[in-house]
């Protein structure tokens, strides 16, 4: 159990690096497409960026991170608790000049099992 002081050292940490990072990210849309004026077909969004932090996965991350499939390579995304990207099915991120897919909900992580501090999730290219 962590005490109160060092659950806000961590806090502090994760959201210096939200504040100073961001991902570029489409998410589906399913608009339950209807044939009409006003209907729009689903896809995807155009690309927008969100704070979070991403990174490639190594022999460690894919050790530490269970769900998912990871495999080395592929990428981890964080983003923060107070993340306005909607929920979806599948979501396309932009990472060093590559596009990977996530067909997974975000995972909230916490430390204490109550607050969220951030969402993660692994993508594949």
């Amino acid at each position: 159990m962590l005490s109160l002081l060092q659950e806000k050292t961590i806090k502090n940490k994760i959201d210096k690096l939200f504040r100073n990072n961001k991902i570029t990210i489409s998410y589906y849309q399913d608009n339950n497409f209807k044939a009409g004026f006003e209907s729009k077909p689903s896809g995807f969004s155009d690309f927008a960026d969100y704070k979070g932090f991403v990174s490639t996965m190594d022999s460690y991350d894919v050790k530490k991170f269970t769900f998912g499939n990871a495999e080395v390579g592929d990428i981890k995304i964080l983003l923060s608790s107070d993340t306005e990207l909607p929920d979806s099915t599948e979501y396309k991120v932009k990472y060093l000049g590559n596009e990977y897919i996530i067909k997974a909900d975000l995972v909230p992580k916490s430390l204490n099992g109550k607050d969220i501090l951030y969402y993660v999730a692994i993508g594949k290219m």
